[in-house]
């Protein structure tokens, strides 16, 4: 038996074009997942150190100076701001006249004054609960962030106010 030579393997030769377009499809995609990332990085970094605040030099505390919130537009100038406590007086000097409401702002009237309180305005501010009091001598005191309206027959109208201001007549 003779042997014979092996048969060689077809070679398959692929284009040159093809070699590159795939290494070129494969650069790419690596080069659009690196910035990607990057990008992603520096988006989720961009509040790191711009937040930072800077320590003060000296070895005294900084001291914050509040500011004062605006007066609502409704409440004119003339009224002032209600700070500590507030009581109208005695009873029958105040005669009760309107409560009404604009925005979160309560407005009572009465015959020498008028409160402005900020609250969140109650749904019952109608002409018609409203009417019963018109006229009776009413007592109003603001403390601790309380309204009271009560009068002489001893029925009261309580709020929570934020702040309130006084305007007198």
């Amino acid at each position: 038996m003779t042997s014979r030579p092996p048969v060689p393997l077809p070679r398959h030769r692929f284009p040159l074009r093809v070699v590159f377009g795939v290494l070129f499809a494969f650069w790419t995609a690596t080069a659009v997942c690196v910035a990607v990332i990057v990008i992603s990085s520096a988006w989720d970094a961009r509040d790191d150190g711009a937040t930072a605040a800077v320590a003060p030099t000296s070895t005294e505390a900084p001291t914050a100076t509040p500011t004062p919130e605006p007066r609502p537009p409704a409440v004119p100038p003339s009224a002032r701001q209600v700070d500590g406590g507030y009581d109208s007086g005695e009873l029958p000097r105040h005669l009760f006249f309107n409560l009404s409401c604009v925005g979160d702002l309560l407005i009572i009237a009465t015959t020498d004054e008028q409160v402005y309180a900020e609250t969140v305005c109650p749904a019952f501010v109608d002409p018609i609960f409203i009417r019963p009091f018109q006229g009776d001598p009413v007592r109003v005191t603001i403390a601790e962030g309380q309204l009271d309206i009560v009068t002489l027959a001893g029925e009261r109208l309580t709020f929570s106010v934020a702040r309130a201001w006084i305007e007198r007549r």
